[in-house]
Order: C-alpha cells, then structure tokens, then sequence
C-alpha cells in the first residue's frame, strides 16, 4: 500500500466523530474522549555511538531543498515523457532532490536473497536528472508491516510466534541494512528513512513501544555504523496521539521526519495561520533535529462546485505552495520536503481506494477522499494542464535556489 491510505483512515477517524455532529446536523455536544496517559518506558543503555557526523546531513548542502514524486498511476510513454518533461523544468528552477521508496518484501523477495533490480529500479526513476536521493524503506508502513513474506501473516501481521523485537526479525532486518546501505552509499544518498508513518500500526496493534524502539535502535545503530555520512530517520504522521511514541523514538535517529498536508481531519482545506501553527507544533517534535517533510502535500478540489464535497480550491493549493516556500527559506531548521505529488491519481486507481471505503459503510467520506487522490497533483492527469500551484512552487523553487547561493551551496 501507498502512503496516502494512511491519510485516508485519519480522514475517516475524523469523519467518523463528524458523524454525530457536524455531518448529521447534530450540536456535537458528547465530548470525546480524554487521550491515553503516556505511556512510560524504561529503555535498556544506549547502543555504541556510530561515528562521529561533520553535519546531520553530510551529503545535502546547506540550505533548503525540495523535489517531488510523480505519483502512483499507470504511466505510458507517453505520460512518462510528461513527467519527465515537468522534472526537468523543476530542475532548471532550482529543485535538487527526489525521493525514492521500497518495500522490505520488494528487496528480499526469499529469505536472504535480495532483488538488486529492484532496488535500481526505483533509485534510477526518482534520481534521473542527478538530483540527491532520499530513500524510504518501508519495514512499517501505515497500514502495517511490509516485511518478507515468510516473515508475515497474511493481515500485514507478523508471523505467529514472532515480535518486532524477535532475534529472527532483527537478524534479518541488520542482514538487510548490510546488503542495501552499501549501495546507497555507491549512489551518495542522504537520507534514509527505516518506516513510513510507523507510528500508527504501532499505536493502532499494540505493539509495545520498547519493542519498536529496539527495532528501530538495530536499524539506526547498523545504517550509521556502515555508512555515518547517511542521515537515519523514521517518517511520522503529525497526529497528536503519537506524541508520546514520538518522544520515545526520536532520540534514535540523525533527523526528524514527517508527513504534512493542508487539510484537517474531515477534508477541510486548512489556512496559513493553522498550517504555520502546525509547523511550530512539529518543530516541537523534533527537538534541535533538522527536519525532512517526506510528504507536502495539499489536494485542490473539484473545479465544479457543485461536485465539490471538501471545501478545497485551487487558489488554496497554490497559497499552500507559496507559503511553504517561504516558510523554508526563513527557517533553517526546516532543511528538505518532496511534494506529494506532481500528477493527480487517475480515478481508476482512486475509485479502489473509494470503493474500499464504502464498503465499510462510508460513502460520503469515500466521495471527499477520492476527491482528495483526484486533485492532490501539481497537474491534472485527465488533461495536458497543471493548477496555479506548480507555477507557486516552481517560483519557490528558485527561491531557495536564492538562499542556498547566498550560503554558498548552490
């Protein structure tokens, strides 16, 4: 699964509380439930120190940078000169990284024998035109874990008789480092991320929090081990109720690094003063760590209002953009993002993630969500035309080519 269904069932979460208010014309006057206490963790001593780093991201110079993924549909040549036409526009204008992702099954597809055609696959379609590589390896991903088949049950569970922190899984997982960080290294790339938005299948299936953080411990302490100069993160969702989870597992890694969007629970597109609150917030997150938005995405909406459900625009879309840019060349600490995403997803695709909702008895919610997949892109995928928005980004793209010059790294 793709990252974006993770953003699907927060969208539900929070279309499911609307329901007894703002969606069925209720006064919403029950009051939800208080969090869960923090929960309270002993951690076992610190593994060894991997190398000293001359910076937390060697291999990106200073300064902010951006790039973006093209998206999940089914390209043909003729859609993938398309892309390839706009990546090298974003390049002229200053964009300087892609990013890349993977899944632990994709790379191991029997036990101990990895897929080196695999993994060159997807390096080589997101870093064409020499721009810097992060790379997400999806151990758990949003909706569970992505590991080996002989590993897993068939829920995107673990095997029976196994935990995250089994020996057999981190054996396997630190055999897997060995094999892959060397040949991100050979392709000089700057980040890596060991899960993508874990945070939830870790809250959401009980798995202990010491168990996943000595799991993402072994992860971090090996990919620094053989390779210092690359940053180690775990990609997290921006949802309050991981705060604690958050706060647990961020010491272990070089960055921090989230997934952020435009719009609130129900579909809503947010303003520039929430969204720059949020940013605070997530700067809070992260401590004094330099922060990697793997995901900055914002959906615009149906054209037509009147097939419009969530309230989105396209001005919306393009304010979000260019405040970000602006965002990024103020504040340091904000050093890389990578849009989610250049093309919208086809209905095709969508629709399967809309039907699947409605299955679950959500059909107004399955409607705003495949609105949301429909607009998320820069460009429109049923036509040859793009939304105000990529010309914003494209401006901020050689905006922050501006201050990486000033700083003498461009």
């Amino acid at each position: 699964m793709v990252t974006i269904y993770r953003f699907a069932i927060r969208l539900a979460q929070g279309a499911a509380i609307l329901t007894a208010s703002a969606l069925a014309g209720c006064g919403g006057s029950d009051a939800a439930p208080p969090p869960p206490a923090p929960q309270i963790v002993d951690f076992p001593p610190a593994l060894p120190a991997p190398p000293t780093q001359t910076s937390a991201i060697p291999r990106l110079p200073p300064g902010p940078h951006m790039g973006v993924i093209d998206g999940f549909n089914r390209f043909d040549a003729q859609s993938r000169d398309r892309a390839d036409r706009l990546r090298d526009a974003a390049i002229a204008a200053g964009m300087t990284i892609g990013r890349a992702q993977i899944d632990w099954r994709d790379l191991e597809p029997s036990p101990g024998r990895f897929d080196a055609d695999a993994l060159d696959e997807v390096l080589d379609r997101a870093g064409r035109g020499d721009v810097r590589l992060f790379v997400t390896l999806s151990t758990l991903d949003s909706e569970g874990f992505t590991i080996p088949e002989d590993l897993s049950d068939d829920a995107d569970g673990l095997r029976d008789g196994l935990t995250i922190d089994s020996p057999e899984l981190l054996d396997r997982f630190e055999a897997l480092l060995a094999w892959l960080v060397p040949r991100l290294t050979e392709r000089e790339v700057w980040g890596l991320a060991l899960g993508n938005e874990a945070d939830i299948p870790i809250r959401d299936t009980d798995i202990p929090t010491l168990a996943a953080h000595d799991f993402f411990a072994r992860g971090a302490a090996t990919a620094n081990r053989l390779d210092p100069d690359l940053a180690v993160t775990l990609t997290f969702t921006v949802d309050p109720e991981s705060r604690a989870l958050v706060d647990a597992l961020m010491p272990l890694f070089d960055i921090a690094s989230f997934n952020f969007y435009c719009s609130r629970a129900d579909g809503s597109p947010d303003d520039p003063a929430f969204w720059r609150a949020e940013i605070e917030r997530i700067k809070g997150l992260a401590g004094q760590k330099e922060i990697f938005f793997q995901e900055l995405g914002c959906p615009a909406g149906y054209d037509d209002p009147a097939a419009n459900r969530t309230g989105a625009s396209a001005d919306n879309q393009r304010l979000f953009f260019e405040d970000m840019a602006g965002i990024f060349a103020e504040d340091p600490q904000l050093r890389a993002a990578t849009v989610f995403q250049l093309f919208d997803w086809e209905p095709e695709v969508a629709a399967i993630f809309g039907d699947a909702l409605r299955a679950e008895g959500m059909p107004e919610f399955a409607d705003r969500y495949e609105e949301v997949l429909e607009t998320i892109g820069l460009c429109r995928w049923a036509e040859e035309s793009c939304r105000p928005a990529l010309d914003s980004w494209l401006a901020g793209l050689r905006r922050l080519h501006e201050v990486r010059a000033e700083l003498g790294s461009d």
